[in-house]
C-alpha cells in the first residue's frame, strides 16, 4: 500500500498545521471553555471558506469527494491545537449518516448546508442501560398524524449543545411495542417535548449533552429503516 502523501494532500496539511497554530491559542482554548455554545460561529465559517467541511461531502451533494486520508490530515492538526468545532459530529458522521442512509432528497438538502458551514448536526445513539453495547436502543418512534413521535433518553450526544438538529436513533413502535426495525430521525434542536441537560467536556471546549426525547416530535425520517 503506498501512503505517500499527493501534492494536493500535502498542501491540506501544511495549511491546516498552519491555520491551528495561529489560530487556536491558548487564550481562544480559555474563551471557549467558558463558551456556553463551546465554539466560535467565525471559526467555523472559516473552515467552510477552506473547504474544510466539504471535504468528505460528494462533489453531486456540494462536496469535495475527499476521503479518509484527507480527513485524517485534518484531524491530526485539530488534535495538536484541541480544536473544539465540531467537525467530527457534524462533518465526520453526521454527514456520513445523512449520505449513506438518506434518501436523495434530504441529501440534496442537508449535505450542501452542511459543506457552507450553514447546519450543524448531532448523533444521539447511546443510552445508559445500553452499556457499551451499540446495537442496544429502546428509544420508540410511533407514527402519528403530524410525522412521528420518539420517546426515551440519550446520553453523552457529543456536541448537542451546538446542533441545529440532532439525527436520534429509534426503534419503530407498533400496536405491540416496539418491533425491532431501528430507524434514524431528524430532531430540530428547539423540537417540542425536547429537554437537555449540558455538561463540560473533560478540558473545556464543546458540551458534552444529555437530551431526553421525552414525546419529541421528528419532523421527518432521516433514514431508511435497518435491521
Amino acid at each position: 500500500m503506498d501512503l505517500t502523501l499527493s501534492d494536493e494532500q500535502r498542501l491540506l496539511r501544511e495549511s491546516a498545521d498552519r491555520f491551528v497554530a495561529e489560530t487556536f491559542t491558548s487564550e481562544h482554548r480559555k474563551k471557549a471553555v467558558n463558551d456556553p455554545l463551546g465554539y466560535s460561529p467565525a471559526i467555523w465559517k472559516q473552515f467552510a471558506e477552506l473547504g474544510w467541511l466539504a471535504l468528505p461531502i460528494a462533489e453531486a451533494h456540494g462536496g469535495l469527494g475527499g476521503g479518509a486520508i484527507e480527513i485524517g490530515l485534518l484531524m491530526e492538526a485539530f488534535g495538536r491545537g484541541l480544536v473544539s468545532e465540531p467537525f467530527l459530529s457534524t462533518v465526520v458522521i453526521g454527514a456520513a449518516l445523512v449520505a449513506e442512509c438518506g434518501t436523495e432528497a434530504q441529501k440534496q438538502a442537508i449535505l450542501p448546508r452542511i459543506a457552507e458551514g450553514a447546519l450543524t448536526l448531532a448523533f444521539a445513539h447511546s443510552e445508559r442501560a445500553a452499556r457499551f453495547d451499540l446495537a442496544y436502543v429502546d428509544t420508540t418512534a410511533t407514527k402519528t398524524a403530524d410525522g412521528w413521535r420518539l420517546n426515551g433518553s440519550k446520553v453523552a450526544v457529543l456536541d448537542g449543545a451546538a446542533a441545529n438538529q440532532i439525527i436520534v436513533s429509534a426503534r419503530i413502535a407498533n400496536a405491540n411495542g416496539a418491533s425491532g426495525k431501528l430507524a434514524l430521525f431528524l430532531v430540530p434542536a428547539g423540537a417540542p417535548g425536547l429537554t437537555s441537560r449540558d455538561y463540560a467536556r473533560l478540558g473545556g471546549g464543546a458540551r458534552l449533552q444529555s437530551r431526553s426525547q421525552g414525546c419529541a416530535t421528528a419532523g421527518r425520517r432521516a433514514a431508511r429503516r435497518r435491521q
